[in-house]
């Protein structure tokens, strides 16, 4: 992980369930990363492009904690038809931000990003319940 990034844990996915969202896919994870942190999403969102237009949930251009960032198609290295959804683990004070996904680098891999704050503005953040 980045420096002047913390993750207090390595993510233990050996307890996620797969019973709507696909093993490994990015769905699977941001659902039950979110999960883990006591944060609820539908277990029908859709593809990763598709979160931000579930209703339901609010959205945002703010980077936010705990949210899932729900890429467009073809934003940022999404998929160019399902998009991509990740979940944001950390909002630093300059506006940046730490994502956490999977099936960015493969399947069922979990992986990290930082996007500096003038990309993080671009996002579309879906808020959990």
């Amino acid at each position: 992980i980045p420096s002047g990034y913390s993750i207090t844990q390595t993510i233990d996915t050996t307890n996620y369930i797969a019973s709507s969202y696909p093993w490994g896919q990015c769905t699977w994870f941001v659902y039950n990363r979110a999960k883990q942190l006591g944060i609820t999403f539908d277990p029908y969102m859709g593809n990763g492009n598709q979160w931000m237009e579930k209703s339901g949930y609010s959205t945002t251009k703010t980077p936010t904690e705990h949210s899932a960032l729900s890429f467009s198609s073809s934003q940022a290295g999404a998929d160019p038809v399902y998009g991509h959804v990740a979940f944001v683990e950390q909002v630093k004070s300059d506006g940046s931000i730490l994502i956490s996904e999977s099936n960015f680098k493969g399947l069922g891999i979990v992986s990290y990003r930082i996007f500096d704050a003038e990309s993080a503005k671009q996002f579309t953040y879906v808020l959990g319940h």
